[in-house]
C-alpha cells in the first residue's frame, strides 16, 4: 500500500460525521482507517471515555448479510486478532476480541463495566486498552504493508508495552502489593 492511499483513507475517516455531527475520535481514527483498508465496513467507533460510553476503545463493524455474517474479510480480521493476541501474549483483560455483534474491543471491558469497579481502575483500564488498541492498529498497519515512514513497526509498539509493564512491576514491588491480574493501578 502506498503512503498516498493511507493518507487519503485517513482524510476520509477524519471527515466522517455521525448523526449528531461528531467526527471520528482522534484516538481511534487510524484503527478505523486500517479496518476499512482491509475491506471491512465500520459503522460506529469510540476511543473510549470515562464520562460517557465505554471506558475502552471500540469499533463496530457492519455485518452485511445476516444469513452469512462471516465474510472472508471478517474471517481475516478474526485471524488477525488471534495472531495479535498470541504474538503479543496479551493478558485476558487486554486481548482484543471481535464479538458476535461485530464489535472489536479489549475483552476485559466486561470487568470494568461492573458498578463496583472503582473510578481509578476504570481510568487505568482506559489507558491500557487505548494503548492495546494502538498496538493492534500497528499490527494491522503492518498487515497492510504500509511504508516505514508512515508506520511504526510493531516491534517498536511491543517495546513501548514492555517499558510500561516494567514500570508497573516496579510500582507494585515498591508498594508491597501483589499486583493481581485484575488490578489496574
Amino acid at each position: 500500500m502506498t503512503k498516498n492511499k493511507w493518507e487519503k483513507k485517513l482524510k476520509e475517516v477524519a471527515a466522517l460525521k455521525d448523526g449528531n455531527g461528531c467526527s471520528v475520535d482522534a484516538g481511534i481514527c487510524e484503527t478505523v482507517a486500517a479496518l476499512q483498508l482491509l475491506g471491512l465496513h465500520t459503522e460506529f467507533s469510540c476511543q473510549g471515555h470515562l464520562t460517557h460510553a465505554w471506558p475502552a476503545p471500540w469499533v463496530s463493524l457492519l455485518i452485511d448479510n445476516q444469513l452469512n455474517p462471516i465474510s472472508p474479510n471478517m474471517e481475516k480480521l478474526i485471524q488477525l486478532t488471534s495472531d495479535f493476541n498470541r504474538y503479543e501474549e496479551m493478558s485476558l483483560e487486554q486481548s482484543i476480541i471481535l464479538d458476535k455483534q461485530g464489535k472489536l474491543y479489549s475483552q476485559g471491558l466486561v470487568l470494568v463495566l461492573s458498578p463496583s469497579t472503582s473510578e481509578r481502575k476504570r481510568k487505568n483500564f482506559l489507558k491500557e486498552s487505548q494503548l492495546t488498541m494502538r498496538l493492534f492498529t500497528g499490527f494491522l498497519k503492518d498487515e497492510l504493508a504500509l511504508p516505514n515512514e508512515i508506520n511504526t513497526p510493531f516491534e517498536e509498539h511491543l517495546q513501548q508495552i514492555r517499558v510500561c509493564d516494567e514500570a508497573y512491576a516496579r510500582r507494585i514491588e515498591k508498594s508491597g502489593r501483589s499486583g493481581s491480574e485484575h488490578d489496574y493501578e
